[in-house]
């Protein structure tokens, strides 16, 4: 495995922290991004004293707002994967689009419908029934596929 050096992650590192103070949002920026657009990226890196094995976690969030639409998606990489093989299922790098969802907002905070195709996290109750998250400290994302519609609903007695 090809490990960086000091001065690559130096470099990176300074290449990520200008990027994120040239496209801020000021008054004479040259860059505007459209409106609606959101981007966000967690990037970690580690290294394994014992094992000498260098550990990459990157999640990228995409979304994009329009009125009562949204949409979004999150791209997921890990080098090396998780060494557990019911998760790695024997692949030593780990790469997908893991969470994506479109959402219809109809209505107001106090009455409507909130309709979620695609991924999403649910608690019911307390969690004792069902419980979906995710927790990026022990690599859990126990997210669920399919139509969610909730009622929101002020005047019901």
């Amino acid at each position: 495995m090809k490990t960086l050096k000091p001065k690559a992650l130096f470099v990176i590192s300074f290449i990520l922290i200008s990027c994120s103070t040239l496209l801020a949002q000021t008054g004479n920026s040259w860059f505007i991004w459209p409106e609606g657009l959101g981007f966000s990226n967690q990037l970690e890196y580690s290294y394994n004293i014992d094992k000498e094995t260098e550990i990459l976690e990157n999640w990228l969030n995409l979304d994009y707002s329009k009125g009562i639409f949204s949409a979004g998606l999150r791209f997921e990489v890990f080098q090396p994967n998780d060494p557990d093989p019911s998760i790695s299922r024997g692949k030593n790098k780990f790469a997908e689009i893991d969470y994506k969802y479109i959402r219809a907002d109809i209505g107001d905070r106090t009455e409507g419908l909130d309709i979620i195709a695609g991924n999403y996290y649910s608690l019911f109750g307390r969690g004792m029934i069902l419980k979906s998250y995710e927790d990026r400290a022990i690599r859990v994302d126990n997210n669920l596929v399919g139509l969610k519609v909730t009622g929101k609903y002020a005047g019901f007695v």
